[in-house]
């Protein structure tokens, strides 16, 4: 069975519901749990997600499986991807993910393009890092496989940081390279290194603009 719905109704359903201000000021935000925004078929392959508040950055390339409110990639061929749009660093991403399995290399999301603005799973296992163009920026092992949590990676040159829960964030410079859109479950524009991991709201800010507003509400949606 097919869901959809157009924009304007998309807009209806949300503008009472309780969520943060800066929102209003996001590139995306892609919330599974609202199918009203999904299409999939009959055995819950999604083919689109639209972003929740119609501002038109909308997942429409690839495949992933929707499962109890999540989007689920396999780590073998499943990835969801935007068009092009304007996008140059500063970029932040907002996520509630799951690692189901560890590979590395293997991609949780990137640009538009490759390796422009990546999370990736590095050595050693269960370590994320960022990379934009230049250089790897790591975690310390703190999102084991199988559990839920929140992760925020901000793409801002020297200024870069990526954050698991409320751990110390892990700061460098990944790179400056521009996201120019936005894919999740691979690298941009390219088949190989997939993900296999389990999402609940993605967001993706232009600035820190509302950055603990924002956290603390996710961690209500755990």
């Amino acid at each position: 069975m097919m869901r959809y719905s157009p924009y304007s109704n998309v807009v209806s359903e949300t503008t009472s519901a309780s969520y943060p201000a800066a929102l209003a000021n996001r590139h995306f935000w892609y919330d599974p749990s609202d199918l009203t925004t999904i299409t999939k078929d009959g055995a819950d392959i999604v083919s689109r997600v639209n972003d929740k508040l119609g501002n038109g950055k909308d997942l429409v390339t690839g495949s992933a499986l929707w499962t109890a409110d999540t989007l689920l990639f396999n780590g073998t061929d499943q990835y969801l991807r935007t068009g092009t749009w304007a996008w140059s660093q500063p970029g932040m991403i907002y996520m509630i993910v799951k690692q189901v399995s560890w590979s590395n290399s293997d991609t949780i999301f990137d640009g538009y393009n490759l390796n422009t603005a990546k999370l990736m799973q590095k050595t050693p296992t269960p370590n994320l890092s960022m990379y934009a163009g230049t250089a790897y920026v790591c975690d310390s092992n703190l999102l084991p496989v199988g559990t839920w949590g929140i992760i925020r990676v901000y793409f801002s040159g020297v200024n870069s940081r990526l954050t698991i829960n409320d751990n110390t964030p892990v700061t460098g410079n990944p790179g400056t390279s521009n996201l120019a859109g936005f894919t999740l479950g691979r690298p941009g524009n390219y088949n190989d290194v997939y993900g296999n991991f389990q999402v609940k709201d993605v967001i993706g800010m232009p600035s820190t603009e509302g950055e603990d507003e924002i956290y603390n509400w996710l961690v209500t949606r755990l």
